[in-house]
């Protein structure tokens, strides 16, 4: 999908059949791999436009592609609901997006927090003198709600 998002509808007077939109990618545990992915792009562009195309020809295109392509780094479940619920703004003021739909937001991976809000809740529950009723939300909540208000 996020190939399929960047690459364009059409190119060099040859149909792509891509969305040529811009994607927001969430890359909380650190597994993204931007010369894989842009390996991806050459062999899905070498598919779509035939293998007899200039290899620079292609490796220009599928970095043009890339340019669509922003990524933000949270390290936290709160700092990655923040980052969601500053996206509009972020889409408003940004040169390379504010011309350009934002046709897919991924978030790799929702869990990648997990543990640490967990242990983070468990440290505020085991404090409390009193009823735990008094306790924040479990962060995930926030992004939950940052995810709601973006779409």
């Amino acid at each position: 999908m996020l190939a399929t998002c960047l690459i364009p509808l059409s190119y060099g007077g040859a149909h792509l059949d891509g969305w040529g939109k811009a994607a927001i990618f969430f890359d909380t545990d650190g597994s993204l791999n931007i010369s894989r992915l842009h390996k991806l792009l050459m062999s899905r562009l070498r598919r779509l436009l035939g293998p007899d195309n200039d290899i620079v020809y292609l490796d220009e295109l599928a970095t043009r592609c890339l340019k669509n392509l922003h990524v933000f780094r949270a390290t936290s479940s709160l700092q990655l609901a923040i980052t969601l619920l500053h996206l509009p703004r972020y889409h408003a003021t940004d040169s390379r997006l504010h011309d350009q739909e934002i046709g897919l937001v991924i978030i790799d991976s929702l869990s990648a927090f997990y543990w640490r809000d967990r242990y983070s809740l468990e440290q505020l529950r085991d404090a409390a003198d009193g009823p735990s009723t008094n306790l924040p939300p479990n962060p995930s909540y926030h992004v939950v709600n940052a995810l709601h208000r973006l779409r």
